[in-house]
């Protein structure tokens, strides 16, 4: 019984600890200093740091959701076959980078729909 305890507690600890995909990954609103320094963006400058950002985040995006996939593996692996493999899972460090760019493209884009700002790639991510 202890152990089918342990081997519970270490799997629900590791499986909370796995790396979240991207797409899970909600938006942080962004500072105050941001949010003007971003109204005062015309549309071109607005566009281009749309254009950055989404390509920034879908770069990040990549390894978020690598790691996620590593993630899981490692998990399955740890508990199939070896538990401390599990002390190797990486977590959610590059979580907020992402959710940090989120929330950046939200306010360029709310800004680029209240200058009326016409887009001229579509969105990477």
């Amino acid at each position: 019984m202890i152990k089918l305890t342990s081997l519970i507690l270490v799997v629900g600890v590791a499986i909370c600890g796995c790396a979240k995909k991207t797409a899970s990954i909600s938006a942080t609103p962004i500072s105050a200093d941001k949010a003007a320094k971003i109204a005062a963006f015309n549309c071109g400058e607005i566009m281009q740091a749309i254009e950055y950002t989404d390509a920034k985040l879908a770069r990040a995006g990549q390894v978020q959701d690598s790691k996620a996939s590593d993630d899981k593996l490692m998990v399955a692996g740890g508990v199939a076959v070896f538990l401390p493999l599990l002390l190797f899972t990486e977590g959610n460090k590059g979580a907020a980078p992402i959710a940090e760019m989120k929330g950046v493209l939200e306010a360029l884009e709310g800004q680029a729909a209240l200058k009326k700002c016409k887009r001229s790639a579509p969105r990477l991510l």
